[in-house]
């Protein structure tokens, strides 16, 4: 997926190592997805990823898809939770991991 490919660009890392880095889990806390194009099978579209909202223990990756003519097929918004792993309870966004997804935040 895009976010999965986003995370490998973002820590150097796949995506269970890097969570395994930091010590939490990051579930899906919620995903919208906003279709405003069709796509035909196999047809190439481009996707944009950047961090929208940080939040204490969420934050939200956006997914902006268009066609390679400009013409926008999707958005979408992925926000994952930090889960620590020994207790599976919210917790805040570790600071090291804070600090990578606030270099590809949305000016």
């Amino acid at each position: 997926s895009a976010a999965m490919l986003f995370y490998e660009h973002l820590a150097g890392e796949g995506f269970e190592a890097m969570q395994t880095r930091f010590g939490i889990d990051l579930p899906t806390r919620g995903l919208r997805f906003d279709f405003v194009g069709t796509l035909q099978p196999d047809q190439l579209f481009d996707m944009t990823v950047t961090v929208g909202e940080l939040r204490t223990r969420s934050y939200d990756v956006s997914v902006d898809a268009r066609r390679p003519d400009g013409d926008p097929v999707f958005s979408a918004i992925l926000s994952p939770i930090c889960v620590a792993r020994d207790r599976r309870e919210g917790v805040p966004i570790p600071e090291s991991l804070r600090e990578l997804l606030a270099n590809w935040t949305r000016l």
